[in-house]
């Protein structure tokens, strides 16, 4: 399996009511190569766990979902596991409670960091 371009690391706890919306930009960016999007669910004690079950479900071939069986690890050992588990050329974040509006904003990052 070749490497993807981009790894979106994307932490959450929590956020139920926002998770499906976060997710859904990232699937809607338009970029030349592939992406990967990591979830790290931290033992979220609202329905975030299960949104974000479904949708790695439905979306196997780019969401890898990490979860935190034992309760709850923090912030920074979350974002920790993604990092450590991240295949990408470059990365992106992406917190569960926020959205990107532009489908090319990858796209944008990429030719300035390619171009520079």
């Amino acid at each position: 399996m070749n490497a993807p371009l981009v790894s979106v690391l994307m932490i959450t706890r929590n956020h139920g009511p926002y998770i499906a919306k976060a997710l859904q930009s990232v699937l809607d960016q338009r970029l030349d190569g592939s992406l990967e999007i990591l979830i790290g669910e931290d033992a979220s004690t609202d329905d975030t766990g299960a949104i974000c079950t479904e949708l790695a479900a439905r979306h196997p071939e780019c969401v890898r979902l990490f979860s935190s069986p034992g309760g709850a690890i923090g912030m920074h050992a979350n974002f920790g596991r993604l990092l450590a588990a991240a295949r990408g050329r470059y990365f992106a974040f992406l917190e569960g409670d926020d959205y990107w509006i532009a489908p090319d904003k990858l796209a944008r990052q990429i030719a300035l960091l390619e171009g520079n």
